[in-house]
């Protein structure tokens, strides 16, 4: 027999009958496996991410060293972030008030103001007031720096029992205090006004023992869309009396 030549072999089927065949020659191609499908590679569950971000599969001591080293610079970081939110929103909110009066900064009253507009569809006619205490400077100069901010803290009071407490105050500098005065209408300058005096005259304030009227110079105007603080100041400058 000749060894380079493929040898018939014998085999016998299921049924017992012989069937003939080919013995592989070990240096000879066999073109059938070129039609074979390639092998599909199958992701097995182990070697999925779960949803939640972790590992399905184990994780070996070295990688869960390095995690627990990042979870441990991770968490401080989180908790001054928190600080700093904090410190942020202390900040915000000291700098919307004033520094003595019970009522909005300069600062404050711009980021209401601002509100305010940008709602006037919703919130319906809205009026700014001005309100400047005439004598104030005279009882600074009398009796004091102290007795000057309680005097404007005593206007700050009564305007406030005029008004609704949803109306916001600001004050504008000086012994000026700027109101704005939602769900207003034609009347709501000339009421307010009026009622602002008669409390003043009612509740006199008490300086050191003398007790005093507070002398107001009051204007407003209604807002639109389209108002900012800088004109609205300049009309009711205008318009006090």
């Amino acid at each position: 027999m000749e060894v380079n030549k493929p040898e018939a072999i014998v085999s016998l089927n299921r049924d017992g009958k012989k069937s003939m065949g080919k013995k592989n020659n070990p240096d000879q191609h066999d073109e059938s496996l070129d039609n074979q499908e390639a092998p599909v590679e199958r992701w097995s569950d182990e070697d999925a991410f779960l949803v939640d971000g972790g590992l399905s599969g184990p994780i070996s001591p070295e990688i869960q060293a390095i995690l627990d080293g990042l979870a441990a610079q991770i968490e401080p970081l989180r908790q001054e972030l928190e600080r700093a939110k904090a410190r942020s929103s202390q900040i915000h909110k000291t700098a919307e008030r004033h520094a003595y009066l019970p009522v909005f900064s300069w600062y404050g009253l711009e980021n209401e103001f601002s509100r305010v507009t940008a709602h006037l569809q919703s919130l319906g006619s809205v009026t700014f007031m001005c309100v400047s205490v005439l004598n104030a400077e005279k009882l600074r100069r009398e009796h004091g720096r102290t007795v000057y901010e309680q005097a404007m803290i005593h206007v700050c009071n009564l305007i406030r029992q005029v008004n609704s407490e949803v109306d916001s105050m600001a004050g504008l500098g000086g012994h000026d205090l700027g109101v704005l005065i939602l769900a207003s209408n034609e009347q709501t300058i000339t009421t307010f006004a009026d009622n602002l005096r008669q409390a003043l005259s009612q509740q006199p304030f008490n300086a050191n023992g003398t007790l005093t009227v507070l002398e107001v110079a009051i204007g407003g105007t209604r807002l639109n869309s389209n108002s900012t603080l800088v004109d609205i100041l300049k009309i009711v400058d205008a318009k006090q009396q």
